[in-house]
């Protein structure tokens, strides 16, 4: 009843079910992405804006506040954006991060594609995150439009998680950071990846924006490109 996790979350029952269904799948390839930054103490030391697109019940930012705690470093996070348009979804979300002690946030019930200028908050300094978890590889969400957004309200260093299925709309990742002049050759997009508990497949590219210079943006630089397990004998036969 969960539309292969695409449906709009109106119920309680609804908000548990996908969390059974796909918590710990998004939850192993957040894991696998964060863990891929070299040199985490330095790469968050400075204050951090926390952009999650199209949230749902903000499981992406959670994993990324327990992997804080898990390294032992307490970064600033200025800021944590949630960006989803079930209200029943954000307003989960909202109590999640409420329990790692973060109440004021900014909330955006809209869909991805509706997000305006004026919705997102100024970001003057620091380290915008951005988490992308099961989104990009969605048809509906314009990844031109996206990145134009972006690239118009963002002037800070940027650092993009973006993880999904190795489905038909996995090249949609690839396709996204090239917009960001992300070399074409270096993202590999054609693997494909397994993970360890749940079997699902994963598709992953984290990589870095510097901050914009004299209105112009520096070349993007790739920390790690399509996270791939092999897969076992059994596995490849099937």
């Amino acid at each position: 009843g969960l539309n292969h996790g695409l449906k709009l979350l109106d119920t309680d029952n609804e908000l548990a079910r996908y969390i059974l269904a796909y918590g710990r799948m998004h939850k192993e390839k957040m894991d696998k992405a964060l863990t891929s930054v070299p040199t985490p103490q330095d790469i968050f030391s400075k204050p951090l804006t926390i952009t999650d697109w199209g949230c749902g019940q903000a499981l992406a930012t959670i994993c990324l506040l327990d992997y804080f705690n898990d390294i032992n470093i307490t970064p600033l996070i200025e800021n944590i954006v949630l960006i989803e348009p079930s209200k029943h979804a954000l307003a989960r979300a909202v109590a999640h991060i409420s329990q790692y002690g973060y109440t004021q946030a900014s909330y955006i019930n809209k869909y991805i594609n509706e997000v305006s200028i004026t919705d997102l908050p100024r970001i003057e300094n620091g380290m915008t995150i951005h988490l992308f978890s099961n989104v990009l590889d969605i048809e509906s969400v314009n990844i031109e439009l996206l990145h134009n957004l972006i690239k118009a309200t963002i002037r800070t260093e940027q650092l993009f998680f973006c993880v999904g299925p190795q489905n038909a709309g996995a090249t949609r990742i690839g396709e996204f950071a090239t917009l960001f002049d992300v070399p074409e050759e270096n993202l590999l997009s054609h693997y494909q990846g397994y993970l360890n508990a749940s079997r699902r497949t994963i598709n992953m590219l984290v990589f870095r924006v510097p901050a914009i210079q004299n209105d112009e943006l520096v070349a993007p630089e790739i920390i790690k490109v399509e996270y791939q397990i092999q897969r076992t004998r059994q596995a490849a036969q099937t």
